[in-house]
């Protein structure tokens, strides 16, 4: 046990990024949520007993009720003015994309280029990297969402389907 914690742990982190560093993936490299609500249903089929259509009807309201709390999140996080706090860069940004991305712009436009760039962060995640936004800044050119992966404007915020 002390292994795991004093070596495997530390480094699960990096050891991931050798698989995912050129593979386009915007970021989702944990598998968390998928793995949490099978969790949830296979303890309610171990437990239960309800009928399955009972039991159904659980797990669907479980279900809608995380992607209203997913969808509220992600809501939050695209209509936060972040224009005033971030500067000129990114004002053209503003409520198209969610605040997270911003960050990820920011971390990267901040990162220091040891060896070349590298663009990981256009082949990962389709967004500028920083030699992108090092170009952009020299041409008087600001951030705009045509800059970015269509992903990352393309988030809609609809009902999903109905189940029942």
């Amino acid at each position: 046990m002390d292994y795991l914690r004093g070596e495997w742990l530390p480094c699960r982190e990096r050891w991931a990024n050798c698989y995912t560093n050129r593979i386009f993936h915007i970021g989702n490299t944990s598998t968390n949520r998928v793995e949490s609500m099978h969790s949830s249903l296979k303890k309610w089929l171990a437990t239960s007993t309800h009928k399955i259509d009972t039991l159904f009807l659980r797990f669907h309201t479980s279900v809608n009720g995380r992607v209203i709390e997913l969808r509220k999140d992600l809501e939050d996080s695209l209509f936060k003015v972040f224009a005033l706090a971030y500067g000129p860069p990114y004002v053209n940004l503003n409520t198209t994309v969610s605040l997270w991305e911003v960050e990820l712009l920011m971390e990267e436009r901040e990162r220091k280029i040891v060896q070349g760039c590298g663009c990981r962060i256009h082949e990962t995640h389709g967004l500028p990297c920083k030699c992108k936004m090092d170009e952009l800044s020299v041409a008087g050119v600001e951030l705009h969402h045509h800059h970015l992966h269509p992903f990352w404007s393309s988030l809609v915020y609809e009902s999903p389907p109905d189940l029942a």
